[in-house]
């Protein structure tokens, strides 16, 4: 069945180049990809940088606290395929306009460096600003009316929780693991879903672990999903044959 999802590389590229890369992003939108999702910190110095966990530990084999780091030290660090950890603003001048972005905000304290950085490089438009923090929302909300925002859940009472919020301050799209429907059950999964989009929201998931390499799960929920955050935008794709 051929379909109009859109797909987004989730971290980038990540089964072919390190993850929260500049080199992934690029990959995944020339595989394909209508945009990538990316995460951030703030580093002591007040510079938003790409990178999913607080720690660097795991994807630079050293021990370093983001949020407790310059970005000169955090520069210094090597990911593989001759790439370092970016800051936001470096990805906003490399990918190119038109592309969505999904900038998931670790940490409230990001949330004006990230706004600023987003203005500077007049990236607003591509932007969907999302977290599993609900006052992350709240303040990007206060900042501007305009902004795309999503909020991240991993349970049906954060899920109903993220109806409530869609009421008070406007939400894109609410974001669930692609697992949700074999938790909740596909009935329970396909009510909330229904819900959502009598309330203007698009319905978004994103790659678990235990489904990194399994796409048939999303041939069950491709009528009832949006959106799809993807490791590798290709076989996705292929899967449901989605044109590029």
């Amino acid at each position: 069945m051929a379909l109009n999802h859109v797909i987004i590389g989730h971290r980038g590229f990540p089964v072919k180049y390190p993850e929260n890369t500049i080199a992934g992003f690029l990959g995944a939108i020339l595989h394909g990809a209508h945009g990538v999702e990316l995460d951030v910190w703030l580093t002591r110095d007040e510079v938003p940088v790409v990178i999913h966990d607080r720690s660097t530990r795991r994807v630079a084999g050293v021990e370093l606290d983001v949020k407790n780091a310059t970005i000169e030290e955090i520069r210094r660090l090597y990911l593989g395929m001759g790439q370092g950890i970016p800051t936001l603003e470096d990805v906003y001048r490399a990918v190119p306009e038109g592309y969505r972005l999904y900038v998931e905000v670790k940490d409230i304290d990001a949330v004006h460096k990230v706004y600023e950085a987003t203005v500077k490089h007049k990236r607003a438009s591509d932007v969907v600003f999302l977290s599993f923090i609900r006052d992350v929302l709240v303040e990007f909300r206060k900042l501007d009316p305009g902004l795309r925002l999503a909020l991240n859940v991993e349970s049906l009472e954060k899920a109903r929780e993220a109806l409530k919020l869609h009421r008070n301050i406007k939400l894109y799209s609410v974001n669930l693991p692609v697992v949700a429907p074999l938790v909740i059950g596909f009935n329970v999964f396909k009510e909330y879903v229904r819900e959502a989009r009598e309330l203007g929201l698009r319905v978004v998931v994103w790659d678990t672990e235990e489904y990194k390499y399994d796409y048939s799960l999303y041939g069950e929920i491709a009528s009832l999903i949006d959106e799809a955050i993807v490791n590798d935008p290709v076989r996705i794709r292929n899967y449901l044959e989605i044109k590029p």
